[in-house]
Order: C-alpha cells, then structure tokens, then sequence
C-alpha cells in the first residue's frame, strides 16, 4: 500500500467475480487496482531518469532548488514553497510523472535543450525491466520495442 497512513477497510468481489480491496487514505476510500496499464508502468519507470537528469543538471549549472524554481517559473517570487516544490519533483514525491510543460520550463531555465532530461531507449528498457515486480520481460521487451522504434 505504500503509505503507513493508509489501511484496508473492507473487500468485495467485483462484477467480474474478483476480490476488490478498499483502502482508506487521507483523501478517502479508493479501491485498489489489480493491475496497473502498461503506459502507467513505463511512466512510473522513466520519471525517475528524467528526474535524476533534472537534478545533474541542475547541480552541474551551480543552481539551488530554490533558484531552479524561480528561474523555470514554478513558483512566484516570495514563494516560500520554491525549494519545497522542486524537491518534490526531483524526489519523486508525488504520484505522478512531470507534466511535459514543467519539463520545457526546467529546461529553458537550466539553458539546455529538453532531449538532455530525456532518456533514452536503452536506459528506459533497463529501468523498466528492473523496477517492476509484475511485468514480464518478453512482454514488455515486445511492447517498448514497438512503441520506441
């Protein structure tokens, strides 16, 4: 479940004939997924690259969290939350991948061009093999293969 906040509070079986589980979080009840998409585990598997590029990046220009915030537009000035928010991206703090304008924003303010916070195929295959439990290799070996070449 990942967070210790959160706990099982009841299971059902679905119209399929499957057991569902609920969980309450601090948002709510959610029910938890049986399995995730394919593009969600790929996603999962290429945010941290991108985001390790951001970060050696950031540090080879010389530049605080605070001053990458500022200078890419995520935050205003007299933003208290400035190095906060870049942590979180740099962290791998929220769910989600980065939005594709955050990615363009970074980048004009690091002064590089955004293919240089991209990975490439091979890095993505071998993250993608390694940081996930329930993808079978040939699989998505089969899959990557065809959606990046």
């Amino acid at each position: 479940m990942g967070n210790s906040n959160e706990k099982v509070v009841g299971k059902f079986i679905d119209k399929y004939g499957e057991e569902r589980t609920i969980r309450g979080t601090r948002h709510g009840l959610q029910i938890l997924r049986k399995h995730s998409t394919f593009i969600e585990r790929l996603g999962k598997s290429i945010s941290p690259l991108i985001k390790a590029k951001i970060k050696e990046h950031r540090i080879a220009k010389g530049m605080t969290l605070e001053q990458l915030a500022y200078k890419s537009g995520l935050v205003v000035s007299n933003d208290s939350t400035a190095k906060i928010r870049m942590w979180e991206i740099e962290n791998e703090t929220r769910k989600h991948g980065i939005r594709i304008a955050t990615l363009y924003a970074i980048a004009m303010a690091l002064e590089i061009p955004i293919i240089a916070l991209m990975p490439t195929a091979e890095e993505v295959k071998k993250q993608a093999f390694v940081s996930s439990e329930t993808i079978k290799v040939p699989v998505i070996k089969e899959k990557i293969d065809h959606i990046l070449y």
